[in-house]
């Protein structure tokens, strides 16, 4: 009797250690396939972020391009206005507005990014992308508040030229006889000032993000091929 006793007990430990070691190899498998889908799911976003990132450089690119050009006419037309090569061929640059539209914002990306060095590098990324988006705002509001008006006040637009060439910045919608005597008036000369201000803060902004941009996505790259 005490043998077939002791024959059960041992029968039932064994049992119930085969049963643990089930267990515990369900839960191992359980925790690699959640881990797996976890890293497919991080892939995905971190995949969709690089996407994302190479279409804001290439847009800051071409957003720099044309305030390079703005820049460079209101220079011109503060140092030696009647002497400007841009006001006789891209004077309308003086109205133009260059809006920041990114496609990787802080509140698109969700949460499954799980690298401290991707997420440390892209919240420094998005701080400088909010400056940048807080400097575009000011910039626009010298154009919106300042430059248009004025040149609205003097009657400096043409409406049918605007009409005619309503897609190329560069053909001159103004009448150039009315806004030449205005280029030496203080009033003038304090709307290039501001435009000339925030047109270059702009630019720092957007050089600093595209250099921002170029660093992170390397990063990006490297931890999706070693997951």
């Amino acid at each position: 009797m005490e043998n077939k006793t002791g024959k059960y007990f041992k029968y039932a430990i064994g049992e119930i250690i085969l049963v643990v070691i089930g267990i515990l190899i369900a839960l191992q498998i359980n925790n690699w396939n959640e881990n797996r889908k976890l890293n497919n799911n991080e892939k995905v976003i971190l995949t969709d972020l690089v996407e994302d990132l190479k279409l804001d450089y290439n847009a800051f690119t071409e957003d720099k391009i044309l305030l390079d050009k703005q820049l460079k006419l209101v220079d011109e037309l503060i140092i030696d206005p009647h002497n400007s090569k841009l006001a006789k061929t891209d004077i309308n640059f003086i109205r133009y507005l260059v809006y920041l539209y990114p496609v990787a914002l802080e509140d698109n990306i969700p949460e499954g990014i799980n690298n401290k060095q991707i997420i440390e590098v892209l919240k420094n990324y998005y701080r400088s992308q909010q400056v940048a988006l807080k400097d575009n705002i000011t910039y626009s509001n010298v154009l919106l508040d300042l430059a248009r008006p004025f040149l609205r006040k003097y009657g400096i637009h043409i409406p049918k030229e605007a009409v005619i060439n309503v897609q190329d910045y560069g053909k001159n919608i103004f009448d150039m006889s009315k806004l030449e005597k205005l280029y030496n008036t203080d009033e003038f000369g304090q709307i290039l000032f501001e435009l000339r201000v925030k047109t270059a803060e702009l630019i720092e902004d957007i050089e600093n993000l595209m250099k921002l941009n170029k660093e992170l996505v390397p990063v990006i790259n490297n931890h999706i091929k070693d997951m």
